[in-house]
């Protein structure tokens, strides 16, 4: 059982580097994940990661439509509902061979699935003010994006290495 998920996870790290390297690789990249997707048993978590990881790198080829036929076989809802939302507004943002109606579309599935994250993460703040942004509401956009870089700050002031205290000012770091 422990070899199997070594092998899985060698495989998973083969394509992903493959892809890394050029995107000449898709193919051979490709046919690693779905071999190693044919022998995990199914429904399992081995199964949920390996669609998860087609469908964000697909995302990350710009093939969307493939990138969510792997995202909506994941039972993991609220990880799968953020990568759908996400997938669908980078395909709103940057497929220029939309029409306004399939756009709008795009926008609406983007839109629906991002209402249904219940955990609120520092990116999901940034794609939120993006579809506040893009639906026309400026100010909750903002507020959003407010959220978003205060997480991020957050994220990057000091703190003590031990206790992981944040470094206050007049304090003296890291005693």
């Amino acid at each position: 059982m422990v070899s199997d998920k070594r092998v899985r996870v060698s495989a998973l790290q083969l394509g992903q580097a493959l892809l890394r390297r050029s995107k000449d690789n898709e193919v051979e990249a490709f046919e690693i994940f779905e071999k190693e997707l044919d022998r995990t048993v199914y429904p399992s978590d081995e199964r949920e990661e390996m669609h998860f990881t087609m469908g964000t790198e697909y995302r990350k080829l710009k093939k969307w439509n493939r990138s969510i036929k792997h995202l909506q076989k994941l039972t993991l809802l609220s990880q799968a509902d953020e990568a759908m939302a996400q997938a669908y507004l980078e395909q709103y943002c940057t497929d220029v061979t939309l029409g306004i109606p399939k756009r709008t579309q795009m926008l609406q599935f983007a839109t629906m699935h991002a209402q249904s994250v219940d955990a609120v993460t520092t990116d999901m703040h940034l794609l939120r003010a993006q579809l506040f942004y893009f639906n026309g509401d400026k100010h909750q956009a903002y507020r959003q994006l407010e959220l978003y870089l205060d997480a991020r700050l957050l994220d990057c002031k000091l703190k003590c290495y031990t206790c992981d205290q944040r470094i206050r000012t007049g304090s003296v770091p890291f005693s």
